[in-house]
C-alpha cells in the first residue's frame, strides 16, 4: 500500500512537469518493477493511496492519513510504502506497531522514520550512516589524517557532520576544523581555504590561511550549492592534494563543470549510483523510452529509484515473506538490479552503498 501525495485532483493530462513530479516518477518506477516481477513469477499487488498533502495544507494531509488508516484494506496490507511528509509519520508508525505491519520509505534518510518501531525501515542510508561511512572512506584513503568538516545550517547537515566527526575520531583521524555555514557566512569558506598569505615573484599565491598540505581531507556535509561550490573552487585554487567527499546530489548542479570533480578526485556518497553501461540499466532505459519517448538526463532519476526499490523489496517479500527484514539481516548485501544493492543495517537502513568518482569522464565506484 503506497501512501504518496499524488494530488490526483490537481493533475491534468498535459505533458508539462507537475508540482509533485518526483512522486509520480517514483511510483512509475515501482509500477515498472511490479510488471517486471510479474513476468518472473512474482505477483505484487501494488495499491496507491493519495494522501493529498500539499506544502500549504499539512492539516488536510493528516486528516486524509487518519481516514486511510481506518479502512479495512489498509488493516490487511502486507507492507506500507511511505508516508513522505514528517507530520504524517506518527499516526502511520502507531498503526504499523499496533497492526504488526512493516513500513518502509524509498527516499527518506531520516532515522526518525524508523524511530523505535521494529516494523519500520529505510531503503536509503540514514544521515547517521552517510556521515559514518564517509569517515570510513576518508580514513582508509587519506595519508594525512587531519581533516575538516564543513556543513550547512540545517538539521540534516548537522547530523551527518556529527556522525562523521564521531567516527573519524574513532578511526584515529584528527578534526582540525569543523564549522557550520549560513547563507550570509558562506564566503568565509574561501577566506579559510583559499585566502593568500604569501605570493611568489610573479604575484601568484604560494601560501594560504589554511597552509598547504596542512590537511588531508574535507568532508562537506551539505547539498547546498552555496557551501560545496565554494569548497570546490577553494581547493582548486590551493592546488594541493586534499581529498573531498560530498553527495551524489551535487552531480545535478548545472553550474559546476563536472571536469572539476575529476581534476580534484572528488568522491561522492552514492546510494543511487547506476552504471549506465550495464545490461540491466540498458533494458530499463529502453522500457522507459517505449512508454515516455525519452529518458531524463538528470543523475537523480526518481523513476529509476522507484524501480530499484520495488525490485529489491518485491524479491525480498517473495523470498522471505511478509517480515522480510529477518531474511535480509541474515543475507547481507542483496545485489541490486540497477544499483550496488541493499544491505540492511542494525539501525534498519541501507549500509551497502558505494562511493563514486570520475575516471576518464565516467563515474565508477571506489574499490
Amino acid at each position: 500500500s503506497v501512501l504518496f501525495p499524488f494530488l490526483v485532483a490537481t493533475l491534468d493530462p498535459s505533458p508539462s512537469v507537475k508540482p509533485n513530479q518526483l512522486i509520480l516518477d517514483l511510483y512509475e518506477g515501482m509500477r515498472m518493477a511490479a510488471d517486471s516481477l510479474f513476468r518472473n513469477g512474482i505477483k505484487i499487488n501494488l495499491l496507491a493511496y493519495d494522501t493529498e498533502r500539499s506544502p500549504t495544507e499539512p492539516q488536510h494531509g493528516r486528516e486524509v492519513i487518519n481516514r486511510l488508516l481506518g479502512t479495512e484494506e489498509l488493516r490487511n496490507t502486507d507492507l506500507i510504502v511511505g508516508p513522505i511528509f514528517r507530520e504524517e509519520l506518527k499516526p502511520v508508525q502507531q498503526f504499523s506497531e499496533e497492526r504488526w505491519i512493516n513500513m518502509i520509505s524509498p527516499v527518506s534518510n531520516q532515522s526518525e522514520y524508523v524511530g523505535k518501531n521494529p516494523y519500520a525501515m529505510l531503503f536509503q542510508p540514514s544521515l547517521e550512516t552517510l556521515g559514518a561511512r564517509s569517515a570510513d572512506v576518508l580514513a582508509a584513503r587519506s595519508r594525512n589524517k587531519k581533516c575538516m568538516i564543513l556543513y550547512g545550517d540545517n538539521q540534516r547537515d548537522s547530523v551527518m557532520a556529527a556522525n562523521f566527526s564521531r567516527r573519524a575520531l574513532e578511526l584515529g583521524m584528527q578534526v582540525v576544523w569543523m564549522e557550520q555555514f549560513k547563507k550570509e557566512t558562506a564566503e568565509r569558506i574561501i577566506a579559510i581555504l583559499a585566502k593568500p598569505t604569501e605570493y611568489d615573484e610573479f604575484k601568484n599565491p604560494k601560501q594560504f590561511t589554511m597552509k598547504l598540505d596542512s590537511i588531508g581531507s574535507v568532508y562537506v556535509a551539505s547539498d547546498n550549492p552555496l557551501v560545496y561550490t565554494k569548497v570546490i573552487s577553494s581547493i582548486e585554487s590551493r592546488g594541493d592534494s586534499v581529498l573531498i567527499i560530498g553527495s551524489e546530489s551535487w552531480l545535478d548542479n548545472p553550474s559546476v563543470d563536472l571536469r572539476k570533480y575529476e581534476r580534484l578526485n572528488v568522491m561522492f556518497a552514492a546510494p543511487n549510483y547506476t552504471s549506465y553501461s550495464r545490461a540491466p540499466f540498458q533494458k530499463f532505459r529502453k522500457a522507459y523510452i517505449r512508454t515516455h519517448g525519452s529518458f531524463p538526463q538528470e543523475y537523480m532519476n526518481y523513476t529509476k529509484v522507484g524501480f530499484e526499490f520495488m525490485m529489491i523489496i518485491g524479491r525480498a517479500l517473495h523470498d522471505h515473506g511478509v517480515y522480510f527484514q529477518t531474511g535480509l539481516a541474515e543475507t547481507g548485501l542483496v545485489p541490486g538490479w540497477l544499483t550496488n544493492g541493499y544491505e540492511l543495517s542494525p539501525t534498519r537502513d541501507n549500509r551497502g552503498f558505494p562511493f563514486i568518482y570520475f575516471h576518464r569522464g565516467e563515474l565508477i565506484p571506489i574499490e
